[in-house]
């Protein structure tokens, strides 16, 4: 989805040479550690100058405890972005208020500028996903979008009534596609996501969606009863509530 889709593949080992993951706690914080080197060295210079040496100068360690979690740079870079698409993607999920959710426009909109907030808030993140060609991060980007892209659907089955989609999550992967494309542009630009540029990113998202989803949807009774309520809803599907009131009639 994002980390300049087309470039040519960066040169730091085979991407199948991949990060150790820990088990044990202490493990788990080493990695941390050295996660948070390496996260910290891209905030001051960029990613082609930063090779495993460096990061274990940073974090204080010698070369071969980095070695030991990751075999290249890439493999430290792929587990960095990891972390940061987890984070984002428990961002994306928390709750959200209902009054706030009356179409599904409103929903991609609240759900992206929680990225794009989130984004911004990361700098390294913004390098490592869109200044630096990698195959490794493309790679760790992918296989976590894939997830988050199956959930859109079922998310907005969660909050209204949905037509049936032929490949669901291929359209809206399309659809958020071209709109990291302007991302990308702004921050080739402007070095962040501008409002200027979320918003032309999510008119290009929308117009895209517009092509299979209707204009209007009809929200679930769940959603009006949170709304009425003045309550938060859930974005999870995973929690979804039963799809029957308790008077019998359909959500």
């Amino acid at each position: 989805m994002k980390n300049g889709a087309g470039r040519p593949p960066a040169a730091d080992g085979p991407i199948t040479r991949t990060a150790r993951t820990p088990v044990r706690e202490r493990g788990l914080l080493r990695q941390a550690a050295l996660l948070d080197a390496t996260e910290a060295l891209l905030l001051k210079q960029s990613a082609e100058s930063i090779g495993i040496y460096q990061i274990a100068e940073r974090a204080a360690v010698p070369p071969a405890s980095v070695y030991h979690f990751f075999p290249t740079r890439d493999a430290a870079f792929a587990a960095l972005a990891v972390r940061f698409m987890k984070g984002i993607r428990r961002v994306i999920l928390e709750p959200a208020p209902a009054t706030e959710m009356g179409s599904w426009q409103d929903l991609f909109r609240l759900e992206q500028k929680r990225v794009q907030l989130g984004f911004n808030a990361h700098p390294a993140a913004l390098k490592l996903f869109y200044d630096y060609s990698s195959d490794a991060v493309r790679l760790a980007d992918i296989r976590l979008s894939d997830e988050m892209f199956e959930r859109i659907y079922p998310t907005l089955d969660l909050l209204f009534h949905m037509p049936p989609i032929d490949r669901a999550a291929h359209r809206f992967r399309v659809a958020l596609v071209a709109a990291d494309a302007v991302w990308a542009l702004s921050c080739a630009r402007h070095g962040k996501i501008t409002d200027e540029y979320f918003e032309e990113a999510l008119a290009v998202h929308n117009a895209y969606c517009r092509l299979f989803l209707p204009e209007i949807l009809e929200p679930r009774k769940t959603l009006l009863s949170a709304a009425a309520q003045g309550r938060t809803i859930s974005l999870t599907p995973e929690e979804r509530p039963s799809a029957v009131d308790p008077d019998g009639s359909d959500t």
